[in-house]
C-alpha cells in the first residue's frame, strides 16, 4: 500500500525514504511462522529498527507510519509514535484497517491513544472516518500498480482444461474462505476446477482440491497468473467493513473476474456483473462460482473489464 505511493512521490520529485519494519530475509522468514518465538524475534528486530528510525526523524518534512510496523503497539503506549512526533515536522499514522487485535469488536484506549499521538490519519477507506470523530483524516484509498501486473492471455488455454479458482491471504483471514469451503466443493467436483491457496499456510478446505503456494513477495504477481476466477469473500461485521480490499484490486489487475461479499471497500471495488459477481449466502457463493465456471466467454469479458477498471479506477 505504502511503497506504490513512495515510487510516484518520488517520480514527482520528493525525496522519500522507506525503512521497513523489519528487513529481508527476516521478513519473508517471519511471515510464515506464527509461533510464540516468532512473534517475539519479530517485535525484537522491529525495536531495533525503530529506535534508530526515530532518532533521524528530525531530517524529514513529513513521517508516515503504519499501525503494524510499531513495536509492542498492542500491549502498552505508543512510544515510537509519539516519539516521532517530538522530533518530525509532521507525522501522520496510515491505516488499512480497524486498529484492533484478534478478537476485538472496539477500539480499546491503546488505539485512541495511537491516533491521538499523530497530526492526522491517512485512511483506506471511508469506513474508518467514524472510527476517529475527533481527528484530521484523509482517505487514500489503497492503489495498486497495473504495470506490476502480469496478464496472461487466457483466451488461449485449452477449453477442456481445469478452471482454477484462486485466494491469496494471510492465515489470519483464511477463515472467511474456509466458511464457503461446501459453495466450492460442491463447485469443483461437478465441473473438476481446483482452487490454488496462496498463503503462508494451508487453510482446512475439507472436500476441496487445493493447490497450496506459500507466499512471496516475490512471486506476489506471478503466482496468479494460473487463476481464471479471484475470490474475495468476508463476513460482513465491522471489522470487515472497514478493509480495504487490495486482494480484489490485485485480481483486477491481473485480468481476473473477482466472486467478492459485497462488504465495505469490496461492494465499491468488484462491480457486480462487469468485473465480477456479489455472492452472501453459501448459496449465492455456488451460483456464481457455476456460473463463472461454466461460461469462458463471461469470465474473460469480467477478467477484462476488471483489469480496465484497476487502471482507471484504482491505479
Amino acid at each position: 500500500r505504502l511503497r506504490v505511493w513512495a515510487d510516484r512521490l518520488g517520480r514527482d520529485g520528493h525525496t522519500v525514504h522507506l525503512v521497513p519494519a523489519v528487513p529481508s530475509p527476516h521478513a519473508e522468514r517471519l511471515a510464515h511462522d506464527w509461533s510464540v518465538a516468532a512473534r517475539c524475534e519479530f517485535h525484537a528486530r522491529l525495536l531495533r529498527s525503530r529506535v534508530p528510525a526515530a532518532w533521524r526523524a528530525a531530517r524529514y518534512d513529513a513521517v508516515l507510519l503504519h499501525m503494524n510496523d510499531l513495536p509492542f503497539w498492542e500491549y502498552g503506549p505508543p512510544f515510537v509514535a509519539r516519539a516521532l512526533s517530538r522530533l518530525a515536522g509532521r507525522t501522520l499514522l496510515d491505516l488499512d484497517d480497524l486498529p484492533v487485535m484478534g478478537g476485538e469488536a472496539t477500539l480499546r484506549p491503546r488505539a485512541v491513544a495511537l491516533a491521538e499521538s499523530v497530526d492526522g490519519l491517512v485512511l483506506g477507506t471511508p469506513e474508518l472516518l467514524d472510527a476517529f470523530p475527533r481527528r484530521p483524516a484523509w482517505v487514500v484509498p489503497t492503489c495498486v500498480e497495473p504495470d506490476e501486473w502480469a496478464v496472461p492471455d487466457r483466451s488461449a488455454r485449452a477449453p477442456d482444461a481445469p478452471v482454477v479458482l484462486g485466494w491469496v491471504g494471510s492465515p489470519g483471514n483464511a477463515a472467511y474462505l474456509e466458511r464457503i469451503a461446501g459453495p466450492l466443493a460442491a463447485v469443483c467436483r461437478r465441473h473438476g476446477a481446483r482452487v490454488r491457496v496462496i498463503s503462508s499456510a494451508p487453510p482446512e478446505l475439507p472436500g476441496v482440491p487445493v493447490d497450496f503456494v506459500p507466499w512471496s513477495a516475490a512471486g506476489e504477481a506471478t503466482d496468479l497468473v494460473p487463476l481464471d476466477v479471484g475470490l474475495a469473500p468476508l463476513d460482513d461485521g465491522p471489522m470487515e467493513r472497514r478493509k480495504c480490499g487490495l486482494k480484489a484490486l490485485q485480481y483486477m489487475a491481473s485480468g481476473l473476474p473477482v466472486v467478492a461479499s459485497p462488504v465495505g471497500a469490496l461492494a465499491r471495488i468488484v462491480t457486480d456483473g462487469r468485473t465480477g459477481l456479489h455472492a452472501t449466502t453459501p448459496g449465492d457463493w455456488e451460483s456464481a462460482l457455476e456460473r463463472l465456471v461454466t461460461d469462458r466467454g463471461l469470465r474473460l469479458a469480467m477478467g477484462a473489464a476488471g483489469r480496465s477498471a484497476a487502471e482507471e479506477r484504482w491505479s
